[in-house]
């Protein structure tokens, strides 16, 4: 893999994540995701119940996490200013 300079890399990092927030706000309900989840849940094995639990804590956190991301997401764009 080429080498970047550091500035280079940062976009490169903010230009991947905007991509990740965008498909995840606006393409919730995509094929290929939904794929690779029910691949991971067969894979795991999980019941019922723990997928409720687990679908009960990501509720609970994902306003959360949203905060957090989008303060990361700031944070980085100002350092790449």
């Amino acid at each position: 893999m080429p080498n970047y300079p550091f500035n280079k890399q940062v976009k490169i990092v903010i230009a991947t994540m905007t991509l990740h927030n965008y498909i995840r706000r606006h393409a919730q309900r995509d094929r290929h995701f939904d794929a690779s989840n029910d691949i991971l849940s067969e894979e795991i094995g999980e019941d019922v119940d723990v997928q409720q639990e687990l679908h009960s804590l990501n509720d609970n956190g994902t306003q959360e996490m949203e905060a957090l991301r989008n303060s990361i997401a700031t944070s980085l764009m100002n350092a790449s200013n």
